[in-house]
């Protein structure tokens, strides 16, 4: 009788190599022939490399790869070989024809078959990868040792990674060939010739999001901005990163308003509205940098009266303006319940959480108002109607003063005959205070649906 031959199931010590393209589904949805023409022709050249290193191209996943090798010499010298190559096409003026690749290496054991690899040590060498600069390399610390003597590398130590389901921190090094290294990257910082979508503030967003208690949510909302549609199964959300999924949102939305209304289009058709604000908002705090940053790089340098950073160079005078408004607020003793109002404002709901409200940048609520309300009158009376909905109007009269105060220098028609009114203008004597008045309604959608009692 025959005996069926099952591929055997084999573990091994081994050196891990996977790549990734940087902006590949940008690219896709700008011209997708193109960009599959090119993701061919660079995972070709990669499957070249990997040949000439003694490699085995495991599988290809999209547009990337996945391979092994015996050595960690090998390994390290095909990575450094394939950033070196693509690196070339952009010093010769052909960056138009490939794209920028991500490389994460590690050594770690592995199980396999003729059809699939598993194990930690691929898991570590794909999360390395995420962590990897474009045109770069992460590659761990257990290989770095090996090769650092065999190997002439550009390397900078960047401490314990800790990566996502893998326990404990994984030391790791950015690498690059030598004499390739973008001006800008000393210390861990990229430079936008490489990759715009890589400057600090995205990754920073990408580690507070996988980080976040929240993050499978975050996941969910993500996803159903990516696809248009909502996906329940954990498995399918696992398959996609987050790093894919920050990236397309932010290259879909040039500015931070875009992207709140791209979230919110999902979050309104959800029938759990209230949870999935927060997570939209949690999302959109931790992008606020990188859109401050985006919008930093287009000021007009002729106005040397702007204020500037550190480092020398100019800021948004509207950013400085947000944050002189956020910092004033957050001196405030009652600046939880100031960032309460203003999410009102901004977002047409009332949020009794005080954690949820204390997490949120006012920075980033104050930005918001002044996009919601743009003249000073609109603000009284925006103001004011919220607070004639509330069933607590002696408490936030002048809370809602307090910060009307402090908006004011946002807006430069303000003059001193435009004031909110105190306490006593906002009750009816011949009624409880605490009671809501249900005539007195305000044309705003949250006015008209909610009746809050704010803490």
């Amino acid at each position: 009788m025959n005996t069926p031959v099952h591929p055997q199931i084999q573990r091994t010590l081994a050196a891990i190599v996977v790549t990734d393209a940087v902006g590949f589904s940008k690219h896709m949805s700008q011209d997708e022939d193109r960009a599959l023409s090119i993701i061919n022709r660079d995972l070709q050249l990669i499957g070249e490399l990997c040949e000439f290193f003694e490699g085995k191209i495991l599988k290809t996943v999209g547009d990337g790869m996945l391979m092994y090798f015996v050595s960690a010499v090998q390994a390290a010298a095909c990575a450094i070989e394939v950033q070196k190559t693509f690196g070339g096409f952009i010093q010769s003026g052909q960056a138009g024809n490939h794209f920028v690749h991500r490389v994460g290496v590690h050594l770690g054991d592995i199980f396999f078959n003729q059809e699939d690899m598993m194990g930690t040590g691929v898991n570590v060498a794909a999360r390395l990868e995420s962590e990897a600069y474009p045109g770069a390399i992460c590659m761990s610390q257990v290989v770095y040792n090996v090769v650092k003597s065999r190997l002439d590398l550009d390397a900078d130590y960047i401490g314990e990674l800790a990566l996502k389901n893998i326990e404990g921190g994984i030391p790791a090094y950015h690498v690059w060939p030598r004499g390739m290294r973008p001006e800008g990257t000393n210390g861990g910082e990229t430079t936008e010739a490489i990759a715009p979508l890589a400057v600090t503030p995205l990754r920073a967003a990408l580690k507070t999001l996988a980080s976040h208690k929240n993050h499978r949510r975050i996941k969910k909302l993500l996803y159903g901005v990516y696809y248009g549609m909502w996906e329940n199964n954990a498995a399918v959300l696992e398959a996609v990163p987050l790093k894919t999924l920050i990236e397309v949102l932010t290259e879909r939305n040039e500015t931070l308003e875009d992207c709140r209304q791209s979230l919110y289009r999902i979050v309104n058709t959800l029938n759990r509205k209230t949870a999935y604000a927060t997570v939209a908002d949690t999302i959109l705090d931790s992008l606020y940098a990188f859109y401050s940053e985006e919008s930093s790089g287009a000021i007009d340098t002729e106005a040397d009266a702007f204020p500037t950073e550190a480092g020398g160079g100019l800021i948004n005078p509207m950013i400085a303006l947000y944050k002189d408004v956020a910092d004033r607020i957050d001196l405030r003793a009652e600046r939880v319940r100031m960032k309460k109002l203003v999410y009102c404002l901004c977002y047409e709901k009332w949020e009794n959480d005080s954690e949820a409200i204390a997490q949120i940048r006012t920075i980033m609520l104050v930005e918001a108002l002044y996009q919601q309300i743009t003249t000073i009158q609109g603000l009284q009376n925006r103001l004011r109607a919220v607070l004639l909905r509330l069933n607590r109007k002696a408490t936030y009269a002048p809370i809602a003063n307090a910060l009307f105060e402090e908006c004011q220098a946002l807006y430069p028609e303000s003059n001193s005959q435009v004031a909110m009114p105190g306490a006593a203008d906002l009750e009816d004597p011949s009624e409880d205070c605490t009671e809501i008045k249900v005539a007195q309604k305000s044309a705003t959608r949250w006015a008209e649906n909610q009746s809050p009692t704010p803490d």
